[in-house]
């Protein structure tokens, strides 16, 4: 994939055009009879394994491993003058958080919407009950995305009041199923002479035989989001409401941000899912993978755990609502067993992401099955390999800047609580206000911090008093340090 926006898949047998690989999607779903035998086949067994997921996940929910199964939702929190239309479906994607070595530094993978690039100057990342941001300038999507792609990974700052755990560990040991598909590839891959493209298709018709079906999880959010915003709060209205501030910018009603924080920390549903072939095998060779999911809410497993389930599913305006794509984004686990380095028992598989044309195979129990791609994951969580998947991503160069400026924001908060003695709520709710890509940030941290606080400190004034970019910017801390208007 390169930042010009030619989006393009690797993998360790080569390489192949997005167009190339829908047309294979195609075939994929010529071989429906297939995919459904590997379907029954993963039912069975999720019939056994599911009750492990719920117990399993129950159990993390009481430990300070909480945080590595809680899926995080990201929301366009400031928009331009010509602001996308948010609908109920649209205005947020799921994905995951992960700790940086820096304090007070995260990087969000997951999905985003199309609509929201070029168009969204700050974004919000909710996860367990905390809040952590991007605060830049229309062009922050456009650095950290190839246009039309529909993962992204964006440097955050925030802070959690629990020990945050990172998700389970991308990177494990092949389970013997998975080693027996890994066996199976290889032998497809000799046959068809290493093209990616026949392979995938070579694979696709080899399912029956081998049904190599592995079942999977998607933890996420959609009920929540569909009960107490769609109904409560909107009165099934599709549109989000927005509202225009003084500076001619777009937000999202602050009720709306105060009910999806709170979702954030709630147990999440599991979706039940079948990845099979190459979905198994994404997180281990680079590749994208293929996975079968229930797109709708009677597919959600663990309804005990989950309340919610039987308010959703008891209401048919609700529940005959597909999960697409507000579902988009979200990480896949597995059960494969991890290596020394990694701690837990579940993988992750990689990103659930729209395949095109998307495509129902079947259903199961009433429940629509839908084919989507997987996106694989990192290698790890180290720096080191999260530079490595931007660089697979195309954004490498963007990224390392962004990552440098959230670094350097997190350090001007320290000054502004520890050196000007500023709240650390306050200070937070002043950075976010700013734009970190603008002049100000330019200067070293304990010049931000300073002139932020003579700014705030100075007698009272109107932006008109300013006559340069920094100044402008500057105001929007003073506005929100002494007016609460914090944009």
């Amino acid at each position: 994939m390169s930042e010009s926006g030619s989006i393009i898949l690797k993998s360790a047998y080569g390489s192949t055009s997005i167009s190339d690989f829908v047309s294979t999607i195609g075939g994929i779903i010529g071989a429906a009879s297939a995919i459904m035998q590997s379907v029954e086949n993963a039912e069975c067994e999720a019939n056994v394994d599911a009750p492990k997921y719920c117990d399993s996940y129950k159990q993390m929910a009481t430990s300070n491993t909480y945080y590595s199964i809680l899926p995080a939702i990201i929301v366009p929190a400031r928009m331009s003058a010509h602001p996308p239309t948010l609908t109920i479906m649209n205005f947020v994607r799921h994905g995951i958080l992960v700790k940086t070595p820096y304090k007070d530094v995260y990087v969000y993978i997951g999905g985003i919407s199309k609509d929201w690039r070029g168009k969204v100057s700050r974004l919000t990342v909710y996860q367990g009950g905390g809040s952590f941001t991007f605060s830049g300038n229309l062009n922050t999507l456009k650095y950290l995305t190839v246009e039309d792609f529909p993962i992204a990974m964006i440097p955050l700052h925030g802070s959690t009041e629990s020990e945050f755990v990172n998700p389970p560990c991308p990177k494990c040991r092949l389970t013997q199923k998975q080693a027996d598909i890994n066996a199976m590839t290889k032998v497809i891959t000799e046959q068809v002479g290493g093209s990616f493209s026949d392979f995938l298709l070579t694979l696709a018709k080899g399912l029956k035989s081998a049904s190599p079906a592995t079942v999977a999880i998607i933890p996420n959010y959609v009920p929540y989001i569909l009960e107490y915003i769609y109904e409560d709060m909107r009165g099934y209205n599709q549109i989000i409401p927005i509202f225009k501030s003084s500076d001619d910018q777009y937000y999202i009603r602050r009720a709306i941000h105060v009910t999806l924080k709170a979702i954030s920390n709630y147990f999440p549903v599991f979706n039940f899912a079948v990845s099979f072939g190459l979905g198994s095998l994404s997180q281990y060779e680079g590749l994208y993978g293929v996975t079968i999911f229930g797109n709708g809410l009677y597919s959600s497993l663990c309804s005990i755990t989950n309340p919610i389930l039987n308010d959703v599913t008891g209401n048919l305006r609700l529940a005959l609502m597909g999960e697409t794509p507000l579902i988009f984004g979200a990480p896949i686990f597995d059960d494969g067993v991890c290596t020394t380095y990694c701690t837990g028992s579940y993988n992750l598989e990689g990103f659930l992401s729209p395949s095109s044309p998307a495509s129902a195979v079947g259903s199961v129990a009433g429940t629509v099955l839908q084919l989507s791609l997987v996106t694989p994951p990192p290698n790890s969580y180290s720096i080191q390999d999260l530079e490595a998947y931007a660089q697979w991503l195309g954004v490498v160069e963007n990224f390392r800047k962004l990552l440098s400026v959230v670094i350097k924001v997190s350090a001007v908060v320290s000054a502004l609580v520890n050196v000007y003695n500023m709240e650390e709520e306050v200070a937070e709710d002043v950075i976010n206000s700013l734009d970190w890509l603008g002049k100000l940030f330019e200067n070293d941290v304990d010049t931000i911090a300073r002139k932020i606080y003579d700014e705030i400190n100075s007698g009272n004034h109107d932006e008109s008093s300013h006559t340069d970019d920094e100044g402008r910017e500057l105001h929007n801390a003073y506005l929100c340090a002494r007016f609460g208007i914090c944009g």
